[in-house]
């Protein structure tokens, strides 16, 4: 008993050393990630009269919360095709929970999308979950926009006509508290020089591996993060 006594001391007193000198060799990236900590809530987790496999116990609930906050949220799908080049895209809506007021929300949005002759922006709107989107798009919650565009060459019809599998990534800051939201994706057509407005897709059908005719595949991502803008 005494020898495991003194083995456990000699171990803690090895975790404080080599603490200590990582400390000191690390001041700055310590001071980062106290400053990345601070902007995650307190966990409050009593310690006194409990033993140390109920102290273990809490210690993997909380991480067990954490990971799970983290988690992705995401739907998929392959179409509905959408040839609308102005208002909500038919068939990606993303319902999610956000865990943290302190938390923002990184999006990931794949799909197959076109412009031609002018400018095409996907745009992720994210409103409360019990909001009713009708025919007027709503107005994003986000602080500033998630999307992008796709750039199509001038012309008639010969002009360029590129179905590509694109990719979207963005954050979504100052959403609000905790809750249940969901994401849509809105299209918004421009014109490029005189050439009027752009015409866009979304979602295209494509062969399988035996010829048959299927939908593209999309993907509609919710990850929420504690990211520090720099």
């Amino acid at each position: 008993m005494k020898k495991r006594f003194l083995g456990c001391v000699a171990i803690v007193a090895l975790m404080m050393c080599s603490t200590s000198v990582w400390g000191q060799a690390n001041s700055s990236q310590q001071s980062d990630t106290k400053s990345r900590l601070e902007q995650i809530p307190a966990l409050d987790v009593p310690l006194v009269g409990k033993s140390a496999r109920e102290i273990a116990m809490s210690n993997m609930e909380l991480i067990a919360d954490a990971l799970d906050m983290i988690r992705p949220q995401y739907t998929s799908g392959s179409g509905p095709q959408d040839p609308r080049d102005v208002g909500i895209i038919d068939g990606r809506r993303l319902e999610f929970q956000k865990r943290s007021d302190a938390s923002m929300i990184r999006f990931t949005y794949t799909d197959v999308l076109r412009a031609t002759r002018g400018i095409c922006e996907w745009e992720i709107i994210v409103v409360p979950a019990d909001q009713t989107i009708g025919t007027n798009p709503p107005v994003s919650r986000c602080r500033s926009s998630v999307a992008f565009q796709v750039y199509g060459l001038p012309g008639g019809a010969s002009a360029d006509n590129p179905h590509r599998t694109r990719t979207l990534v963005g954050y979504c800051e100052d959403l609000g508290g905790p809750g249940a939201y969901q994401a849509v994706v809105m299209v918004r057509n421009h014109a490029l020089g005189s050439a009027g407005d752009a015409d866009c897709f979304t979602g295209h059908p494509r062969l399988d591996v035996t010829q048959q005719t299927e939908w593209a595949y999309w993907m509609l991502e919710a990850q929420e993060v504690f990211a520090t803008r720099n």
